[in-house]
């Protein structure tokens, strides 16, 4: 099952930041930018530099001591140590996921280029007005891994109250470009930029 969303950050547009080298249609472009660049970057904001956007991200993101479907043998026995992971009997609930070290949700997105390459730019903090540079074709496929290494930490209370735990991050979240613009699955009479 799939968890479809639209979204108008994704629609064409030009980038906040023009591209460098300049192209013929920079200028042209200006006016449109300080309004399409905040919508990019907006989109920026929400579908990437966040928590989970999927409500199985969401259960996946919080865990399983915070899942509200109640599948683990852990929530329902009060007496087993709830940092000991080995001793749950685990289901297929993606409250599972961070334990498994699986992605904590896939999120495909379909969209312009402009708005991908602007944002891939900006997740490997590469130079913004090099986004123009990145070969995006017409129906490309690119995988972006975004890595939120995050710990709980008990912060020793001794009642029990798992609510108590805090979840702080190591060293924030590690972006790896896995795939850019691959087009092999298009016959090459159909590849286009």
């Amino acid at each position: 099952m799939f968890d479809c969303q639209l979204s108008r950050y994704l629609t064409e547009g030009p980038p906040p930041v023009a591209p460098v080298p300049p192209t013929s249609s920079t200028k042209k472009s200006d006016p449109i930018r300080s309004i399409e660049g905040i919508r990019i970057d907006k989109g920026y904001e929400i579908h990437l530099h966040c928590k989970p956007i999927t409500k199985q991200g969401i259960i996946a993101y919080n865990g399983l001591f915070h899942c509200s479907l109640n599948c683990c043998s852990i929530l329902n026995n009060n007496h087993t140590n709830h940092h000991n992971h080995h001793h749950i009997i685990q289901c297929h609930c993606p409250c599972h996921r961070i334990i498994h070290n699986e992605p904590i949700e896939t999120i495909l997105f379909i969209g312009h280029a402009n708005v991908f390459r602007y944002w891939i730019c900006k997740l490997l903090q590469l130079p913004l007005e090099g986004w123009l540079r990145l070969s995006l074709g017409h129906g490309s496929i690119s995988i972006l891994l975004i890595n939120n290494n995050e710990l709980i930490i008990n912060n020793n209370n001794n009642n029990g109250d798992k609510e108590k735990d805090i979840k702080q991050s190591k060293y924030g979240s590690i972006v790896t470009l896995n795939c850019l613009g691959d087009v092999g699955h298009l016959p090459p009479e159909l590849l286009t930029y």
